[in-house]
């Protein structure tokens, strides 16, 4: 029988999507069972540098604390016990420990009383910045250094707190980011994090939960992928499926970011030949899963996305008839790092490098393909749904479904790429992928319902929520505007270097 007692660490403010969609399903759990007991973990400054205010802005945890309490007041229930970390940090030794490291490989190995803390820091930093290249400037590494020194601050709170923390079922939103993935392993991943998506119709939001597993897990989302799908009858299934590619075709915004909205239907590069044997490579958004860990690790036959244009050049530099695409993710625009710009050095011999600025349509370039390789990219599971050969080199959400060809070596993937009989797979499980992302097992929210919306202020969107004062929408306008150490913190963190 499981526990009545639920835990939850929440150092987000009200106003952002994560911490009310995490308070939402505490009140839901208290309104379920009379029996239901909740404890909050709430950081109230203690943390000083976290995910969501690496600067260590005074100001910024002000405004946390404020208006997270407010919150708290506004749903007081007997039944609700709300944690304060920073009244324990008095009794935590005040030594600060040192670590030492040259590179983020060596930061995502770093643990503190054997708890990895490396790896989420290396993913608020990369999340933040963007910058996947190490640099040892000691702005960088006193950023690096203060995150890392919050986690072990966590840790030894969490260590004191007088808690039998096995009768309690543990909750955490996402879980990726630096105090939140130290949480985590604190507890050796038995612990549920939530998270939310965007439907189709704009602000409206729905919470999903992933057991024991962070929501990057490719064997939580395979096993939630299957239950989804037997959850509809098979014509729901078809018809939902339908709609999902019918809207990635005709560039309809679906859930999150439209990347191929500026893109020409039907364009191709101008140099395209089609009495080549033409192969398109898509290129993801490599900061968006750099510091995951585990398979996203394990599953590549690369190291970096780029490295597969050296083999390429190795094989197929003097097979004219054969031309590489490379489309680099629209995400990637306006970013000037090294993993980015050292494509374009490769724009030579039988290599087309496409810019995420290009009109090049994504669709019709997979279309007109002989097969495309992707490493994670989406456009994988949608080109096998069309009837394109997908080869997969690196770990996806889809790596587990029976969707891509994985070659295991370099040998098998040269084979891949010059077998002309490629075919694709049975096209069940790219429905599979797509009525996941369409229409994925969720739950409405309980009680704040629309929680947030978007007020334009000047130049600026400023994000409300419905549940606090109008004086708190200003407060957070003039917090935005006046948090000056914020914005050269970032300017800092990205130019000094």
């Amino acid at each position: 029988m499981l526990s009545n007692k639920y835990l939850f660490f929440s150092p987000f403010r009200i106003g952002s999507v994560s911490f009310e969609v995490v308070f939402d399903m505490i009140l839901k759990i208290i309104e379920s069972d009379d029996n239901n007991e909740v404890t909050v973990l709430t950081c109230n400054g203690f943390l000083k540098n976290c995910s969501s205010n690496m600067e260590g802005s005074k100001l910024k945890c002000q405004l946390c604390s404020m208006s997270s309490n407010y919150l708290f007041e506004k749903y007081e229930h007997k039944r609700i016990k709300i944690i304060d970390l920073g009244n324990y940090t008095n009794k935590i030794n005040k030594n600060k420990p040192y670590f030492t490291y040259n590179s983020f490989d060596d930061l995502k190995k770093i643990k503190y009383k054997g708890i990895n803390i490396g790896m989420g820091v290396v993913s608020s930093f990369v999340s933040y910045s963007r910058d996947l290249n190490f640099d040892s400037n000691n702005f960088r590494l006193k950023t690096i250094n203060n995150l890392l020194l919050s986690s072990c601050k966590l840790i030894d709170i969490l260590d004191i707190l007088p808690m039998d923390y096995k009768n309690y079922q543990i909750k955490i939103f996402n879980g990726r980011l630096s105090e939140l993935r130290s949480f985590f392993n604190y507890f050796g991943g038995k612990v549920n994090t939530i998270e939310y998506i965007h439907t189709k119709i704009k602000n409206q939001v729905r919470r999903v939960e992933f057991e024991s597993a962070l929501p990057h897990s490719i064997e939580e989302n395979t096993r939630r992928n299957n239950l989804n799908w037997n959850n509809y009858s098979n014509e729901d299934r078809i018809e939902i499926a339908k709609d999902f590619f019918d809207r990635k075709l005709s560039n309809t915004s679906f859930q999150d970011s439209n990347y191929t909205k500026n893109q020409e239907k039907h364009k191709l590069p101008e140099n395209f030949d089609d009495r080549k044997v033409n192969i398109s490579y898509f290129i993801s958004s490599e900061d968006e899963v750099f510091a995951v860990g585990g398979r996203w690790d394990e599953d590549k036959l690369f190291k970096k996305q780029i490295d597969f244009l050296d083999f390429w050049i190795s094989n197929f530099k003097n097979k004219h008839n054969y031309q590489l695409y490379v489309r680099m993710h629209p995400n990637l625009k306006g970013l000037n790092f090294n993993y980015i710009t050292d494509y374009y050095n490769y724009n030579i011999q039988n290599i087309t490098i496409l810019k995420p600025t290009s009109s090049v349509s994504s669709y019709e370039l997979m279309f007109k393909s002989q097969s495309i390789i992707v490493s994670s990219s989406s456009i994988g599971f949608e080109a096998n749904y069309f009837g394109i050969p997908s080869i997969q080199i690196g770990a996806s959400w889809y790596s587990d479904l029976n969707i891509s060809h994985k070659p295991r070596t370099l040998d098998e993937l040269k084979i891949m790429i010059e077998n002309r009989s490629l075919k694709p797979l049975d096209k069940i499980d790219s429905m599979k992928m797509a009525l996941y992302l369409a229409s994925p097992p969720s739950e409405k929210l309980h009680k704040l319902k629309d929680i947030s919306y978007v007020k334009k202020f000047y130049r600026f969107n400023i994000l409300n929520s419905y549940n606090f004062p109008l004086y708190y929408s200003w407060f957070n306008i003039l917090f935005r505007l006046l948090s000056i150490k914020s914005l050269i913190f970032k300017i800092r963190l990205n130019k000094l270097k």
